[in-house]
């Protein structure tokens, strides 16, 4: 038999041996998952594609096929999945966004999406992300008035400074009138309005400025009526009163 016939055979089954292994590890009653530890809020569509592999064996799941349908719920980001004394470990963020709360369901939307939720979906959600509502305007799945948009873009990166923000209302009485969006700052006692699409960019210095400004009011607590503000492209403006 010539050498090249040899190696060949031998790689051919080298490899058939690494299936065989694989295969077989996966009949194997090794590494049962007897619970699931998560890093990441697990909203009821999250648990409904893991909780199906409690009672199953870690080399009998089909991993890569989990992370996919776990990774194409907008809401969550860079997910893994490992395994850890009968625990299947799951790693991940809940992704940049805003809840919306609209008359016709709940969405996430990052400011250029807008993608419908489960209401239990949403409930989770509202525990962890910025929430908005109000009769916010909705034209071919987007959002239709900049100033809601560029608020939501604007909260979405600020991080766990987002959860300051207590709640967000968005207010068009009519087309007559500009819209506006109130954000309350229930810990800071503060409200910031806005009417300015291009002042949404400052909301997160605006909130430091509050918070520089609270403290230099030792005084005031959260009893004392709420501070408003209104927010401009040029400058945050405190009201009287």
């Amino acid at each position: 038999m010539r050498r090249n016939e040899v190696i060949a055979i031998a790689a051919v089954s080298v490899a058939a041996a690494a299936v065989l292994s694989v295969l077989a590890l996966r009949c194997l009653p090794v590494m049962p998952v007897s619970s699931i530890s998560s890093g990441v809020t697990l909203t009821p569509s999250a648990k409904r594609v893991l909780y199906p592999s409690l009672g199953r064996f870690y080399p009998s799941l089909e991993r890569s096929a989990m992370i996919s349908e776990l990774s194409a719920l907008p809401y969550l980001d860079d997910i893994s999945i490992s395994y850890d004394s009968g625990s299947l470990v799951i790693g991940g963020k809940v992704s940049d966004g805003v809840l919306v709360s609209a008359d016709d369901g709940f969405f996430f939307s990052d400011g250029d999406t807008l993608i419908p939720l489960e209401s239990g979906d949403a409930a989770v959600l509202s525990e962890e992300l910025a929430v908005i509502s109000g009769d916010i305007p909705v034209s071919e799945g987007r959002i239709s008035d900049p100033l809601v948009t560029e608020v939501i873009k604007a909260v979405a990166g600020l991080g766990d400074e987002s959860r300051l923000i207590s709640w967000m209302e968005y207010v068009n009485n009519s087309p007559e009138e500009s819209s506006e969006l109130a954000i309350s700052l229930k810990d800071l006692n503060a409200i910031i309005t806005l009417r300015d699409s291009s002042a949404a960019r400052r909301i997160g210095e605006s909130i430091a400025l509050i918070i520089s400004v609270n403290r230099s009011e030792p005084g005031r607590t959260i009893f004392s009526p709420a501070a408003r503000y209104e927010l401009y492209s040029d400058r945050l403006e405190r009201l009287k009163g």
